[in-house]
């Protein structure tokens, strides 16, 4: 992905991906991108729908676009045109893609401030789209797994890491019964858990897995999921994404300015 931002007197070229088109009326469409060299921000597209010249193919989610935004005084920056750069049509070939896609796009829409440029996120998150395309139809497990790296990419670039490996109060190791702590951000061994830390159980086996998680690079993690042992664990692995979900999950929703409608779509996809 070749992010960039380009100026000229009057409009910008940002290089984005869409994370939400709403319909403001019968043809005009307000739009949620986060791009390279701005962040999360949202544009105006009047006339967008329908358009073959300036929005050839439509504004459709799952692409990486060079939008044209001109600037305006009053009121939200206008959307003058919008050219694909790189689309994932295999992304929308599933229901399972799509639900496990629309919660990327949904968690960094809902975790991120406007206006706050953060060009490795939007790294991460492309990424992350393009591993997904290209996981098997079946493949849900790695997709849940995919998105529960990305979770902990974001929490780390936000400023709240998490601590797997030690007792974040004694620097201990999480012994037999550890729990997650979501307010002190990090595992906590049985001596040092309090009622006041919104203590989650957890396994220690799910605990080794979060720490490799949160270490390695995304292909390593799809690729080791995906090798012969990864495909051994069969029922293990929806139990790592369960459990672990649990936990990123409450640290997410900490961080999130909304509700997580396309989270919610997916859990009634597993359940």
């Amino acid at each position: 992905m070749a992010a960039k931002i380009m100026s000229t007197e009057s409009s910008n070229d940002v290089a984005a991906i869409l994370l939400r088109v709403v319909d403001y009326s019968e043809k005009d469409q307000i739009v949620t991108f986060f791009g390279a060299g701005c962040g999360k921000s949202t544009a105006f597209a009047r006339a967008a729908r329908g358009s073959t010249r300036r929005f050839a193919g439509g504004l459709v989610l799952f692409c990486m676009y060079e939008l044209t935004l001109l600037p305006r005084r009053d009121g939200l920056p206008m959307l003058t045109q919008a050219t694909a750069l790189e689309s994932l049509p295999r992304l929308s070939g599933t229901l399972e893609k799509i639900a496990v896609g629309s919660a990327v796009l949904e968690l960094l829409r809902e975790t991120t401030e406007e206006h706050d440029p953060n060009d490795r996120l939007l790294y991460l998150v492309w990424s992350a789209l393009k591993t997904l395309e290209g996981l098997p139809a079946e493949a849900l497990q790695q997709m849940r797994l995919t998105l529960r790296w990305l979770e902990l990419q974001l929490l780390s670039e936000v400023g709240v890491g998490c601590s797997f490996a030690l007792c974040v109060r004694c620097g201990a190791e999480g012994g037999e019964e550890p729990a997650f702590g979501v307010v002190s951000g990090g595992v906590l061994c049985a001596r040092c858990q309090r009622p006041s830390d919104s203590l989650r159980p957890i396994s220690s086996r799910t605990l080794r897995g979060l720490e490799r998680l949160s270490t390695s690079p995304l292909a390593e993690v799809v690729a080791r999921a995906g090798s012969r042992a990864g495909r051994d664990l069969g029922e293990g692995l929806k139990q790592f994404n369960d459990e672990s979900g649990k936990v990123t999950r409450e640290m997410i929703l900490g961080h999130a300015s909304g509700a997580m409608k396309a989270y919610e779509f997916l859990d009634s996809l597993i359940a």
